[in-house]
């Protein structure tokens, strides 16, 4: 008989927490109907209580299944022999080529009555459609008669059912063909050791996710007969429920195993996700065999996005010749579980936010899982303001006179600015002229400070202009600009400026000396007197001289 039952596994994003039921329409059937009722009753009760959806006979209507799977983390699906529907086999078809989270266990009657084959027939295709390339495709040929099937212990999946599950008993079953020994989880009879390439005889089949469409796909579990879940009830249905729930959902069951006997190389990249501009950054590329089988090649590719620079690329690999740049390594041979670690470093050039490094594994011989084959580091560089500023105005003063001066501030960085503040320090002998301080700013008794307000990126704030005043004189002392307290500002070398000032003292004219009488001797001071008292008389008498003429 025919059943089917998907499930996904808690690693979905998307993916809701449900365990969803679906079945063809048995109802017309009460025997084929008690099939479904057993194996929905039995996945109900180890599904975590609020969880279970039924959908029974969902496969055989009209009505879309695609929302109700997209929710599922457990997808139980069953058919016996009702007709089912072409277009939601084709739903549940892509759920198992499309979705990696997701685990299928199916159980698909395989009898040779009429439908039954249809049904097995269809889910057949759609293992085809999800098994890895290096198979042969898998034929299920409906078949008659009481099995009871032992686990296959040479399977490399078999650890997670030996406990609960080590024989399934049927009546009419598919019997698969040619399916890996590894992969072949029941079969008619116990396979032999050393074990076959491939077994003719399986009743029961696995397909970790890892295999599933390249890694792309969803975790598989299929038998193809659903006649079990009406023999030794309900001890059967319940241990059948328990192993594949369990190896579904089990961390470390079925599912999470990896591909047999192949490698299976994966990358990861780690390093720092705040980067500056301008400074190198070291990133870690390695490369890892999760599988079984040591990998002799293939080749690893990285590439940086838009704005981020390659400084040094790993010792044998090649950088980009074009853009994007990047770097390509070629692998050689890798041990089972072994890893190889590549170093680069990179530099931001550019404001970056949430862009991807990336890295691809390529070439790999033998490898089946390629959707894990890439990995990606998302960095930001979110730039940084950089305040600069300028000082100009006269280097010569004198005394007593004033200089006027302007201070420029520039953002040169490549984030604008938020905040900061600007100090102005005076040398002794140069004063403010406290009625040109700038508006906003603060006097001291050195000089001034202004905060500053946002300053784009490339952008300059307003000029701040003030006179100064020379007291006294001095020589080659400067005046002090210094940008402090700038949010997130990473150089800040440059923040400062100054200018050497001298200040002169004018000269003063010198006042002209008074030049002393020369001084007589004590005879001829007399003798000047006897002149001068004599004078009037000879004034008097010439008239009377001049008279007598």
């Amino acid at each position: 008989m025919l059943a089917l039952a998907v499930l996904a596994a808690p690693l979905a994003a998307q993916a809701q927490d449900r365990v969803l039921f679906i079945s063809s329409d048995e109802s017309a059937n009460a025997g084929w109907n008690g099939y479904l009722t057993n194996a929905r009753n039995a996945f109900e009760a180890v599904a975590p209580a609020g969880t279970f959806v039924n959908r029974t006979g969902a496969l055989s209507g009209t009505a879309s299944l695609t929302g109700d799977i997209a929710d599922a983390r457990m997808l139980i699906l069953a058919t016996v022999c009702s007709a089912t529907q072409a277009n939601r086999w084709a739903e549940v078809e892509e759920a198992l080529k499309t979705r990696p989270d997701l685990m299928v266990i199916s159980f698909v009657d395989g009898s040779t009555a009429p439908g039954c084959p249809a049904n097995l027939a269809r889910f057949t295709t759609a293992i085809n459609a999800i098994r890895p390339a290096a198979w042969s495709p898998i034929t299920a040929t409906p078949t008659s008669g009481d099995i009871t099937a032992p686990l296959n212990q040479q399977s490399l999946y078999a650890a997670t059912f030996q406990a609960v599950l080590p024989s399934i008993r049927g009546q009419f079953w598919g019997r698969m063909s040619p399916v890996p020994t590894d992969y072949a989880l029941y079969t008619s009879a116990a396979v032999a050791s050393p074990a076959p390439a491939t077994v003719t005889n399986a009743y029961g089949l696995f397909i970790p996710q890892a295999a599933s469409n390249g890694g792309h796909g969803a975790c598989l579990f299929f038998v193809a007969d659903a006649t079990q879940f009406n023999l030794n009830q309900p001890a059967q249905s319940t241990a059948i429920a328990r192993a594949f729930y369990a190896a579904a959902t089990d961390p470390s069951g079925a599912c999470q195993q990896p591909v047999a006997n192949v490698p299976d190389l994966t990358p990861s990249l780690a390093g720092a996700t705040a980067l500056n501009i301008g400074a190198t950054h070291s990133v870690r590329l390695t490369v890892s065999n999760a599988d079984q089988a040591a990998s002799a090649d293939g080749l690893v590719t990285v590439t940086l996005p838009a704005g981020l620079a390659l400084v040094n690329a790993p010792a044998g690999c090649t950088p980009s010749a074009t853009p994007p740049e990047g770097f390509s390594c070629p692998l050689s041979a890798l041990a089972a579980s072994g890893t190889l670690a590549l170093d680069f470093d990179v530099r931001a050039t550019a404001v970056l936010a949430n862009a991807a490094i990336s890295a691809e594994v390529s070439g790999v011989t033998g490898e089946v899982n390629t959707g894990n084959n890439s990995a990606t580091l998302l960095v930001s560089a979110s730039g940084a303001p950089d305040l600069t500023s300028t000082l100009t105005g006269p280097a010569q003063l004198n005394v007593g006179a004033t200089g006027s001066y302007q201070v420029a501030v520039r953002n040169q960085g490549n984030l604008g600015s938020t905040d900061g503040v600007l100090t102005l320090v005076l040398p002794t002998g140069l004063a403010l002229d406290a009625a040109t301080l700038p508006a906003g700013c603060t006097a001291v008794a050195t000089g001034f400070t202004c905060p500053l307000s946002a300053i784009a990126a490339g952008g300059s704030a307003a000029a701040l202009s003030f006179s100064a005043l020379a007291t006294a004189a001095f020589t080659d002392q400067p005046i002090e600009v210094q940008v402090t307290q700038v949010n997130g500002e990473q150089v800040i070398g440059n923040n400062g400026a100054s200018l050497l000032v001298t200040a002169t003292s004018v000269p003063v004219a010198p006042t002209p000396a008074v030049q002393p009488v020369p001084s007589l001797q004590a005879g001829a001071l007399g003798l000047l007197g006897l002149l001068l008292a004599g004078m009037p008389a000879c004034v008097r008498r010439q008239p009377r001289a001049l008279k007598r003429s």
